[in-house]
């Protein structure tokens, strides 16, 4: 059954009081960089927005680049929490989900995303763009202590007790749950992810990147929910 659809009794997980499900009316815009098949709308069930694509290089290297999405969300709505489920599969050594984040406590400082090299980057994913001031879409670096989480995942983070979870990684250690050597499966892995937003004065939404990876696999960024959260 699509979490979703369980209404209240899983809302402390997934998402706030008051929580909004994200249409298409509440994007702004979406970027991309060596992706394909694109494919972004309402879909029916839910009614929520959906973004799929797949992607056409792998980085490491690579003059093209690597490849990566950000889905720009309007400000009509005050939010400063976000939750998403994420379905993707492949492999990559290098990979940011969200804000990024290379601890489950990540120091609050970092910003850095893979998904924005290559020739043809958009200039909204340069981390010099007011989407990414402080981090990948304007959402804080991933830290358990501070709220982030993540749930209901599915052959990628509680796969294995040696993952661990975090929301960037470039390397070849064992706790690399993307990695090849490691990954519990090349097929489909999903997660549910729940983040906080930098209100810096600057709009935020979702990022996702991957690079030294296999080229023509998907995500899915779908079931998006925002809602505000007093500090």
């Amino acid at each position: 059954m699509n979490p979703v659809q369980w209404g209240g009794g899983k809302m402390g997980l997934s998402y706030g009081t008051g929580s909004t499900l994200v249409k298409a009316q509440h994007v702004q815009a979406y970027y991309t960089n060596n992706m394909t098949n694109i494919s972004a709308g309402d879909i029916n069930g839910t009614g929520g927005y959906e973004f799929y694509s797949t992607n056409t290089q792998g980085g490491c290297g690579n003059p093209n680049g690597d490849a990566g999405v950000l889905i720009v969300l309007k400000d009509d709505i005050a939010w400063n929490r976000i939750s998403c489920e994420m379905e993707f599969n492949g492999t990559a050594s290098c990979w940011t989900f969200l804000g990024g984040g290379n601890d489950t406590n990540s120091a609050q400082d970092q910003n850095s995303g893979y998904g924005r090299s290559g020739p043809n980057v958009p200039g909204a994913m340069s981390g010099s763009h007011p989407y990414n001031s402080s981090s990948p879409g304007n959402i804080w670096p991933y830290n358990e202590n501070l709220g982030d989480k993540y749930f209901w995942d599915v052959n990628s983070f509680s796969s294995n007790s040696n993952f661990q979870r975090q929301a960037h990684a470039c390397d070849n250690n064992s706790d690399n749950m993307f990695h090849t050597s490691y990954t519990t499966t090349r097929g489909t892995k999903s997660f549910w992810t729940r983040r906080r937003r930098n209100e810096n004065g600057n709009q935020a939404g979702i990022w996702f990147g991957r690079s030294c990876s296999s080229t023509g696999s998907y995500i899915i960024i779908k079931n998006i929910f925002i809602w505000y959260e007093a500090q």
